[in-house]
């Protein structure tokens, strides 16, 4: 192939102008990065940089391919599962909330929401002990979340019974769970209010 213009040879990849991408990347000396799949559906990373000699002269471009398959298709899958995590989630009936290792609110469900009468511009990113009035603000509870991030524990049915804003007097049973974050060391707490009121 020495010799041959880069337009001869065969490169097995969709959507990529070879010749373009290096008269592009000759006449502005920008570097260019494209990622692509082959006629097998393979990704990979194509970077095309100006070549300069050693007497700082550009002389042509390298092209370099980076097989980045696998970490595309984790990335799919991550977001495949985050996808599947959060659709649960919204399905769920149950008031749900998702702490950070802050005890802040990274997330909550529509049923959280509309059970408390609250924004999700009012609720994500509050520490949960900050919500409402502070009805949640209890030395005890705030034990048993942080036991979950240092010991990996979980509890069930710690009762929190409260006057809260717009919904006025409840009783409610909270369970907590510490969940596996993206990159399977993120800490994460899964926490499930039932309103038992009514019992």
């Amino acid at each position: 192939d020495i010799g041959r213009p880069v337009t001869d040879i065969n490169i097995n990849f969709n959507n990529l102008n070879l010749e373009q991408a290096v008269l592009e990347v000759i006449d502005t000396l920008v570097s260019e990065e494209q990622e692509v799949q082959d006629r097998h559906g393979c990704w990979y990373s194509v970077q095309i940089r100006p070549y300069r000699t050693t007497d700082n002269k550009i002389d042509g471009v390298v092209i370099t391919f980076a097989d980045i398959d696998t970490v595309k298709k984790s990335l799919a899958l991550s977001e495949e599962a985050r996808a599947y995590a959060e659709a649960v989630v919204e399905t769920v009936r149950e008031p749900l909330l998702v702490l950070d290792a802050g005890l802040h609110i990274k997330s909550a469900n529509r049923a959280f929401y509309q059970a408390f009468m609250v924004k999700p511009e009012d609720t994500v990113g509050q520490a949960i002990f900050d919500l409402g009035n502070g009805q949640w603000d209890i030395p005890e509870l705030r034990i048993l979340l942080e036991d979950i991030l240092g010991k990996d524990t979980m509890f069930e049915g710690f009762e929190v019974a409260n006057a809260f804003p717009y919904i006025g007097y409840k009783r409610m049973l909270v369970n907590a769970r510490r969940i596996v974050g993206s990159n399977d060391q993120t800490k994460l707490i899964l926490v499930a209010i039932e309103d038992v009121t009514k019992r």
